[in-house]
């Protein structure tokens, strides 16, 4: 069999491209350039070698390209869904070696037209600068780091994706920190207007806010931007000339919107709401509110709701976010306290949710399969199906290739929407992997349920944190980590295998256990006691006396003391306190039920409070209430009822 060659072409940085975002547009822009990008870099050496793909003696192995080889597609779709790695397949040693130069071309002249276009737009600026065309030129030929190999897989003891990464360690340039006044967003690098006095940039930034197409919000005061902070911030407005077409929608909800939406959904179905709202609406408007979501509330097909989502909270009214009158002020929370009510007292959750998921130890599950076009039409499968789940629950895919998935939503459904992008994937090797295989495709993920206010940079901080060091390094993969951001930082971080997950029935629906933890039972509470604040607040006192001293930290477990050896005997213990517990709340007449009804009831309890580890036995002298904070969390999701205290 004659030897093959491989490219592996690769791009980076990305977490420092993508992920510095202040807006959730500036998340999505850098998500959908960097597929441009990189599908450019792709389609020059397919185009390069069109007659070699047409032979045969040429495959495209990662990503999938059937039907679509040599053409610019990824734009298409409205959010990334190009790899930063692709790897294609010679015959030719030559070939191979050739086309790393004609992918890096490809990818520089794909980025230079991005650069045009934009300093173009705000190229009459550049005369209130200090040298701005020079930090602009500097920063641009000089931010990315592309990285290739050439190599033959045949008798390797490593994978080329191992190779590439190793190869990824070995830097061109050295690394330099810029001098001057860094970037608001992306803080490694200079802003552009180059000087060092705060009025001498402020009036290069009032210049660039005076150039044509520059949109009253693409810069907010006080902003100063890097040359790839302000590509991405400015793109929208110049995308037809960069990619031949005009995005399909040129701004995003804001992560106040997405809080709001499953509310505003709410408000839609009722006449009496949506007159309310209307009203309120207009009397925001005459106030001075902006109206920033016009975009966004038509996608959700709620035009009405096109005002600053903040504008839908209280607390952002109590604050006068947008400097009115002080009796508009008052005004304002009348009615929006009267919209309140005619909801029946439900108000917006002032949380989204952050998804962010990974695919699990590919290198093995490559090594199973042993065919990588095999494996790349899998994870297109799976990828394939992900925007339109996302989009059923009025979320936003901001990247959905290989075997990675970023997308905001709304709260309420994050974790169903997990669950089933879980279950797809694994779907997606059906066929594929033998169900005696040894290696099964699981994919990990990251939830984080963040207060709207929550810089964005620092939720995909979080995320990433939670999806690699603590699903995949410490919960064995094949895991969900949670996390709750509130103003104070990580309020909650629990994990767990997804069987744990199902096993413990806490994904959303009539017998999800989060209804046991309500805060006040409808009905008698004294016949119908719940897992309210008080209860769990009580139960923790008890386990306490075990384990000595409570976890501090989100994440953190106590451990029992060491006179509780068996592990029966530590669960037996638990569980005995959680079922004397809550005991003691039943009602006379509901302590009937028997000792066994009632400690099935609050075995959960106990269940959410263990260490898991995938594949192994659960280390029952950890002790840890996240779990309940988790449930908590949920259940005051669901039910709409949670106070906006930031």
């Amino acid at each position: 069999m004659a030897e093959k060659y491989h490219l592996s072409f690769s791009i980076g940085p990305v977490q420092a491209f993508v992920t510095q975002a202040r807006r959730t547009r500036d998340l999505w822009v850098g998500s959908v350039l960097l597929s441009w990008l990189a599908e450019s870099a792709l389609v020059a050496v397919e185009n390069e070698f069109e007659e070699k793909f047409e032979q045969g003696t040429a495959t495209t192995i990662l990503p999938d390209r059937s039907g679509i080889r040599g053409k610019l597609t990824s734009i298409e779709s409205g959010f990334g869904g190009i790899p930063n790695r692709f790897e294609i397949e010679f015959e030719s040693a030559n070939d191979a070696a050739r086309s790393g130069t004609v992918a890096q071309q490809g990818f520089q002249n794909a980025w230079q037209t991005a650069c045009d276009a934009v300093w173009m737009m705000i190229g009459e600026a550049e005369q209130s600068g200090n040298a701005t065309e020079n930090i602009w030129k500097r920063q641009t030929e000089s931010f990315w780091e592309l990285s290739w190999i050439v190599a033959s897989p045949s008798g390797r003891s490593k994978t080329i994706g191992d190779m590439a990464a190793a190869r990824k360690l070995i830097r061109n340039v050295p690394v330099t920190e810029e001098g001057g006044v860094k970037c608001s967003l992306m803080h490694e690098w200079q802003e552009l207007s180059g000087y060092e006095r705060r009025d001498d940039q402020t009036a290069f930034w009032n210049a660039v806010r005076r150039c044509s197409g520059v949109g009253t919000l693409d810069l907010r005061d006080g902003e100063r931007l890097c040359a790839m902070a302000l590509i991405k911030r400015l793109l929208p407005a110049v995308d037809t000339q960069v990619f031949g077409r005009s995005f399909q929608q040129k701004n995003w909800p804001s992560t106040a919107f997405l809080a709001a939406m499953p509310w505003l959904h709410e408000v839609q179905q009722n006449p009496t709401a949506r007159a309310a709202a209307d009203a309120y609406v207009a009397a925001a408007r005459k106030a001075g509110v902006c109206q920033s979501e016009v975009e966004a509330a038509k996608d959700a097909e709620m035009p009405w709701a096109r005002i600053d989502a903040p504008a839908w909270f209280t607390t952002s009214i109590h604050n006068n976010e947008w400097l009115m009158e002080q009796s508009d002020t008052g005004m304002l929370i009348k009615q929006l306290d009267d919209l309140y009510r005619v909801t029946a007292g439900r108000k917006p959750i002032p949380f989204y949710a952050l998804l962010l998921m990974d695919g699990d130890s590919m290198g093995s599950l490559l090594h199973a399969i042993k065919d990588p076009t095999a494996l790349s039409q899998c994870l297109s499968r799976f990828t394939s199906g992900v925007n339109q789940a996302v989009k059923e629950h009025g979320g936003r895919t901001v990247y959905a290739g290989g075997d990675d998935v970023l997308a905001l939503l709304p709260a309420t459904e994050t974790l169903a929407i997990a669950d089933r992008l879980s279950h797809e994937y694994q779907r997606s090797f059906v066929g594929v992997l033998e169900d005696t295989s040894e290696v099964q495709a699981t994919i990990s993920a990251a939830i984080v349920y963040a207060h709207w206010k929550q810089p964005l940079r620092q939720v995909l901080q979080h995320a990433h944190r939670l999806l690699d060091d603590v699903a995949k390094n410490a919960t064995g993969r094949d895991a969900v980590a949670i996390g709750i951001v509130k103003g104070s930082g990580l309020n909650a971080q629990w994990a767990v295998p997804w069987k744990t997950l199902r096993e413990l029935k806490m994904i959303r629906g009539d017998e999800s256990i989060i209804h046991r933890f309500q805060e006040s039972p409808s009905g008698d509470a004294e016949k119908k006691p719940v897992f309210n604040a008080s209860f769990l607040c009580h139960l923790r006192d008890q386990f306490a006396r075990l384990i000595g001293r409570l976890p501090e930290q989100p994440g953190s477990f106590g451990l029992m003391h060491d006179n509780f050896q068996a592990n029966e005997k530590r669960q037996d213990i638990l569980l005995a306190l959680a079922n004397s517990e809550y005991r003691r709340r039943l009602s006379s007449e509901d302590r009937t039920q028997s000792l066994d009804e009632t400690r099935e009831f609050v075995r959960p309890l106990v269940e959410l409070t263990r260490h898991v580890i995938r594949g192994e036995q659960p280390d029952t002298r950890k002790v840890g209430f996240d779990g309940w904070r988790v449930a908590r969390f949920l259940k005051q999701v669901d039910d709409g009822e949670m106070q906006d205290h930031e």
